[in-house]
């Protein structure tokens, strides 16, 4: 049977998740489009492989399930129906935007549930 677009239901689960993408996005757009004018400026690309900016860090070169988005977005998504996922982030200093907190040291740092993977290097003054 025929539905017009625009006149399907959804649940409240799909309904939510989606208003939280679309506030995700609608936030990260002034950084999105900063990202695009360096991209065309440097001839960076806005997505890439972790090994991209981290050369020195061997196990970057195997992880095909993260990416960098810009020059301060660390993208670790769920993949799968499990609730959490390994992460693996670079040595360095990283910003935990869930949980408001710069960490230093990831050795037993709790796994995250999305949205939470947004961790990021803080930004440089």
């Amino acid at each position: 049977m025929f539905q017009p677009p625009g006149t399907q239901q959804y649940d409240q689960q799909t309904v939510d998740l989606y208003r939280a993408a679309a506030t995700t996005h609608e936030r990260l757009l002034p950084y999105l489009e900063k990202q695009v004018a360096r991209a065309v400026r440097t001839d960076e690309p806005i997505m890439k492989p972790l090994f991209f900016d981290y050369p020195d860090d061997q196990s970057t070169y195997t992880i095909n399930d993260e990416w960098l988005l810009g020059d301060s977005l660390l993208v670790a998504p769920l993949l799968s129906d499990e609730p959490s996922r390994t992460v693996h982030v670079p040595a360095g200093h990283w910003f935990d935007v869930t949980r408001q907190r710069v960490i230093t040291d990831l050795t037993g740092y709790p796994g995250h549930s999305q949205p939470d993977a947004d961790i990021h290097p803080p930004r440089q003054s």
